[in-house]
């Protein structure tokens, strides 16, 4: 018998579900490599909490799956010539701080900070520094000496200018195992173009590896900051924004870490 139409109306309709994150993604992009099977992991988590994800500009990216891609965060390690390797990660400026440190900074397979004692923020200029050499010499001892004394972490803008490139110079000086993190908050944005180029890698996977640091030569010209290699961390802060307007887009999220 087949049914009528009085039949198909008693019938009530299941109310739909919003799709998750998960499921919007894998439709937008096909491609998104956090899907894994069983338990996910941490680098998955935290690729899907949302507010580490970075802003992206409609003109920088066209396509939705383009801009979805661009907006998830990445983690990995960055290798100097030195052979120096700091450990780097691209989020967004809405990052909530507490879920940061405990899904990234604490987490024992991403960072694996143990928590300080003391936070020692350092803020100057970006110009060059000219201290007198016995006012400098003292000023690194002292920092240094008061992180290991009360394990505490160091905090820069992380670049290799003015004030956070002396700070950095400082740790390797008088810290080279590296017992004291040294944490640079840095607006992505602002660092020169071969830099984000060569750290915002175009797989949509949050584990972008080992990336090495650009060469000095593919640099030239470009009056714009890099990284400063004796951090042993650096957050990216990506508020879409780029070169000159890009400065100050990290403070926010500094200040609130």
């Amino acid at each position: 018998k087949s049914p009528t139409a009085a039949d198909s109306e008693d019938v009530p309709e299941e109310p739909r579900k919003r799709p998750t994150f998960r499921q919007i993604a894998t439709a937008v992009c096909g491609n998104v490599k956090f899907r894994r099977k069983g338990k996910a992991g941490p680098l998955d988590r935290a690729q899907m909490e949302l507010s580490f994800h970075r802003t992206v500009s409609k003109s920088s990216v066209c396509t939705l799956a383009g801009r979805l891609r661009r907006s998830l965060p990445k983690f990995g390690e960055i290798q100097f010539q030195s052979g120096l390797m700091t450990r780097y990660c691209i989020v967004g400026p809405q990052t909530e701080p507490q879920k940061f440190v405990d899904m990234v900074m604490r987490s024992p397979l991403i960072w694996d900070l143990e928590a300080p004692r003391l936070l020692l923020s350092i803020v100057g200029g970006a110009g060059e520094m000219n201290l007198d050499p016995a006012v400098e010499a003292h000023f690194c001892e002292g920092l240094v000496g008061a992180a290991k004394q009360t394990q505490g972490w160091v905090i820069t803008g992380g670049t290799n200018s003015g004030v956070m490139d002396l700070v950095g110079r400082a740790m390797h000086r008088h810290d080279a195992r590296r017992t004291v993190p040294c944490i640079g908050v840095t607006p992505f944005g602002a660092l020169k173009d071969a830099w984000r180029s060569t750290l915002d890698v175009a797989e949509a996977s949050a584990d972008a590896g080992v990336v090495e640091a650009p060469s000095a030569s593919s640099m030239d010209g470009d009056h714009l900051p890099g990284l400063q290699e004796h951090h042993t961390h650096v957050v990216l802060v990506d508020a879409g924004s780029r070169r000159e307007e890009a400065f100050g887009t990290e403070v926010d999220m500094r200040e609130a870490l």
